[in-house]
């Protein structure tokens, strides 16, 4: 008995099927029918973008005026570039600069930004304390602040621009640096010698800043 075969029509193809071929023409066709779809899907990320990045903008008026917190930035007193001008010529801009540059390329060249390192000075009296002071700039909490899991810490680490290699540098530093208060304290009072303790501080710190900055440079090309 013979079996016949039927083949598809043109109405009985996949939709994707039928816009096989039409390049441009039928990407714009079907982005015409669906647009309810992607006005669904692309409004919050608009709505988002507009309240958090552009919205808060409105606050660089305030580096022109001189500010009254009562009157708010629109109904401040507008003095065009005053203090940038008092900035500027301050005797300590200079400091100010070329301590701000050192900070940026340490930063650059340690594979993790300043308020890490600044995390780490913060911990000097006690080492517990360095994560509790990473999340405490993070959030902007004014105190010292505790994760309750670790998925909600790499939620915040992620958050704030942790890539690999800011993890492992992190990582590195924690094991390489200069010990803490209690530590150097006890090493004073043992040797009596300020220089061996100077040393106990500095050895392991450039010892983890040379991991730091090899392991960067090698995240780096790894393009991690």
């Amino acid at each position: 008995m013979k079996t016949s075969t039927k083949t598809a029509s043109s109405k009985d193809r996949a939709p994707w099927k039928e816009k096989e071929g039409k390049g441009l023409h039928g990407t714009l066709v079907y982005l015409r029918q669906h647009w309810q779809l992607y006005v669904i899907f692309l409004l919050p990320a608009f709505a988002l973008t507009i309240i958090f990045r552009y919205i808060p903008m409105g606050g660089i008026l305030i580096a022109f005026e001189d500010y009254n917190a009562i009157k708010g930035f629109l109904g401040s007193p507008f003095v065009g570039f005053k203090h940038f001008q008092r900035f500027l010529s301050s005797p300590d801009f200079l400091a100010y600069l070329v301590n701000t540059l050192k900070l940026s390329i340490y930063g650059l060249l340690w594979g993790f930004p300043i308020p890490i390192l600044l995390a780490f000075l913060l911990g000097f009296p006690a080492n517990e304390i360095v994560v509790p002071c990473i999340l405490m700039g993070y959030l902007s909490t004014g105190a010292l602040t505790d994760y309750g899991s670790l998925a909600e810490l790499r939620g915040i680490l992620a958050a704030n621009g942790w890539t690999t290699a800011t993890a492992l540098c992190a990582m590195l530093f924690t094991l390489f640096h200069f010990p803490c208060g209690t530590t150097c304290l006890t090493i004073w009072r043992e040797t009596k010698s300020a220089k061996w303790t100077a040393l106990a501080i500095a050895l392991p710190t450039a010892i983890g800043a040379a991991l730091c900055m090899g392991v960067h440079l090698i995240c780096t090309a790894a393009g991690w």
